[in-house]
């Protein structure tokens, strides 16, 4: 009888410090964008910082606005994905050529590179063009019948392009995806577009942009491409 009570306050001793082991464990569980979260990715606000996606290493300026995510274990200087935030005006001042005229103010491009297989990410795109309707005035061409009906409150368009001549690219065509809201309604028109191509060394780079600057996608991705080349660049 003894024993068995014995035993009895062992097994309880040892599912105590179990569920205790489980619930440190959890603690240590960090929260993304979170300073700590920062600090365990080796990242120093306010100086240079080099992050290693995939292969490639990108060596950022301490001006520049990013986020890091990184799915299991963390390890310094080093990030699942990478995220850039890109001032549209600061892009246009870089690269005035090629930009359309807005009556709108500040917006942000945002731009996530991940590591991903290598090779051409629109092998479908051409296909797709044939079936099209050419839109001149954005130098893309709509294709139809593959969203959902439109509401008065949003709708979905999908838009294939050819790539311009991004060097940083691997695909020769490039699919924009674009959800907006209030589609009917010109004040209150707003909505934001995805586009994203595969580049050397298996990296993903995926842009996000306002609806609104559809009209300037050639100019947003050639200025994007040049500041995320000389980021790789400089490691």
């Amino acid at each position: 009888m003894i024993l068995m009570k014995a035993l009895g306050r062992m097994a309880l001793l040892g599912a105590l410090m179990l569920l205790a082991g489980l619930e440190g464990c959890r603690d240590k569980r960090l929260t993304t964008n979170t300073q700590q979260y920062r600090d365990a990715h080796g990242i120093y606000d306010g100086r240079i910082n080099k992050i290693a996606v995939g292969p490639s290493v990108f060596t950022l300026p301490p001006e520049a606005l990013f986020d890091v995510y990184t799915e299991g274990e963390i390890l310094r200087d080093r990030a699942g994905k990478l995220t850039l935030y890109f001032d549209v005006n600061r892009l246009r001042e870089a690269t005035p050529s090629g930009w359309a005229s807005t009556k709108y103010g500040e917006s942000v491009v945002r731009v996530e590179i991940s590591s991903r297989s290598s090779g051409p990410l629109w092998k479908h795109a051409r296909p797709s063009l044939d079936k099209g309707a050419p839109q001149p005035l954005l130098d893309l061409t709509l294709i139809p019948g593959v969203k959902p009906p439109p509401t008065k409150y949003s709708d979905q368009y999908l838009y294939v392009g050819r790539n311009p001549g991004i060097a940083l690219a691997e695909d020769e065509y490039f699919e924009f995806a674009c959800q907006v809201a209030w589609p009917a309604e010109v004040a209150k028109r707003n909505g934001q577009c995805r586009v994203a191509y595969s580049a050397d060394a298996g990296i993903l780079v995926e842009h996000f942009f306002q609806e609104r600057e559809l009209k300037n996608w050639k100019a947003i991705l050639e200025a994007v491409s040049i500041r995320i080349s000389q980021y790789e660049s400089q490691h």
